[in-house]
């Protein structure tokens, strides 16, 4: 199974960098209004109240997931090549489904009823890939992954 470089960038990394800057863009302008039409305002409590909560489910629903998506790999995309992938051959020990990594990474790829991607551990190394169907675990593996982000390019039985 062969997967493109170009797959991985907009969900793990261009989409979490566009929900950082909205977040941050938001807060702000909620943080600023607050300063600003506070004392025009009759209802100042209520006023700043719902700002606060506004900046708080900012941070909570786009700002955290994100920069959580790109500390765990995403952001190395901006610079990898997959020229730069690494091949490498192990045993699958383990995979976690949901992806615990990357976790703005969703979508159906190859007909996979796995819209969330997976963590795949081969031989101690914690690897990415958007779908693991048709591997199983203790079965050994060829891939090509990108040595920075981890993320899986491609993945073979070993026969």
């Amino acid at each position: 199974m062969i997967i493109s470089i170009n797959m991985y960038r907009p969900t793990a990394c261009y989409f979490p960098i566009f929900l950082i800057v909205f977040g941050l863009i938001f807060t702000i302008t909620c943080a600023i209004s607050i300063f600003i039409h506070v004392k025009d305002i009759k209802n100042k409590y209520t006023y700043i109240i719902a700002s606060i909560l506004g900046i708080i489910i900012t941070i909570v629903c786009f700002i955290s997931p994100s920069v959580v998506s790109l500390a765990n790999g995403g952001i190395y995309l901006l610079t990898e090549k997959e020229e730069d992938a690494i091949e490498v051959s192990g045993t699958i020990e383990d995979f976690a489904y949901p992806s615990q990594r990357v976790t703005t990474f969703k979508g159906k790829y190859a007909n996979s009823s796995l819209p969330f991607g997976v963590d795949v551990v081969i031989d101690g190394e914690t690897y990415f890939m958007p779908y693991i169907e048709g591997f199983y675990k203790e079965e050994i593996v060829v891939i090509k992954y990108l040595p920075k982000s981890k993320f899986i390019l491609s993945i073979d039985t070993l026969d």
